[in-house]
């Protein structure tokens, strides 16, 4: 079983935001396969499906990005889940715009999610990095800054390349 944990904020206000770009991956990755509806608890959304006959379980935490450790947290000692399993798709402003970049294990880069993250379980989980690059010294406002339509659409676009060209990547498991 693999876990994709996408990051982003609860609040429809942070829909179609960078920050949000770890859901809106995981919700075109929803669509594109067919999973199961969300569900919902406490900490976070979570849809079942299969990719490629491997079986792949969505997350959506419910904490806010800077407070994702405590979903993952809690999915790891409740599933019993090894983090080689688990895939964190996140938001990058250090990764080029509209580039995909995967990271075994490491360091946040000033990601609070991923520090979050890191601090709760450990480091040792993959990342897909969304890069949205860096439009604006003030980061906090450019990363819950809204996409527009066009934009978003030229997301799907490079998702669905880099999923076609990545498929394995997404459902390989490591059962350490």
């Amino acid at each position: 079983m693999i876990y994709l944990v996408g990051l982003g904020n609860p609040e429809t206000k942070y829909e179609k935001t960078y920050h949000n770009i770890g859901w809106i991956f995981l919700d075109h990755l929803h669509k594109r396969y067919n999973f199961d509806q969300f569900q919902h608890n406490r900490l976070y959304q979570f849809s079942q499906g299969k990719i490629e006959n491997t079986s792949i379980t969505m997350i959506k935490p419910n904490t806010y990005v800077n407070l994702s450790g405590q979903a993952v947290q809690f999915l790891q000692k409740y599933k019993n889940i090894s983090l080689k399993n688990i895939k964190v798709i996140h938001d990058d402003i250090e990764v080029p715009k509209f580039t995909i970049k995967t990271k075994m294990e490491g360091g946040s880069a000033g990601h609070n999610g991923i520090r979050s993250i890191s601090s709760a379980v450990g480091s040792e989980y993959t990342r897909i990095r969304i890069g949205i690059g860096k439009e604006t010294n003030i980061v906090r406002n450019y990363v819950l800054s809204k996409i527009n339509a066009d934009e978003l659409q030229k997301w799907f676009n490079i998702f669905d390349t880099w999923i076609d060209l990545n498929i394995n990547f997404i459902t390989f498991t490591t059962n350490l």
